[in-house]
């Protein structure tokens, strides 16, 4: 495939990033009443990054997400892909077998849920030192 030199390959972190320069005021993501701008996205992204970092996941981890429709859901996949990792998305209407089951094939280091789910979570066989 020929590119061109000025091609860059870019993850939804960077498109964020990218988004949050030219327009940091404007609406990122709307859920019901609640909203994001693209400079607010960046801040809790890069929080979500930084925390994961400190918790071993870099280029190359994996980590899962349980959660149902909310805005938290945006920052937590965008601030995975900055670090190089990738997440596997859990439906929440999954058994903790199911879970579990995830979670060890994808090999995951952390798992972010949704408070709702707590007890799924912790009823889950997560991988060895998942957090």
């Amino acid at each position: 495939m020929i590119r061109p030199s000025s091609y860059r390959p870019q993850d939804v972190a960077a498109g964020v990033r990218t988004s949050a320069m030219r327009f940091p005021g404007k609406t990122a993501v709307t859920l019901g009443e609640a909203s994001l701008t693209y400079g607010a996205l960046v801040d809790r992204m890069n929080r979500v990054t930084h925390g994961a970092r400190a918790l071993g996941l870099g280029e190359g981890g994996n980590a899962a997400i349980m959660a149902g429709n909310r805005l938290e859901y945006f920052e937590i996949v965008a601030g995975l892909a900055a670090t190089g990792g990738a997440v596997a998305t859990v439906n929440p209407r999954q058994t903790p077998a199911e879970l579990g089951a995830i979670a060890r094939d994808c090999e995951a280091r952390i798992v972010f849920a949704d408070p709702a789910f707590e007890d799924a979570i912790r009823a889950a066989d997560l991988p060895e030192g998942c957090r």
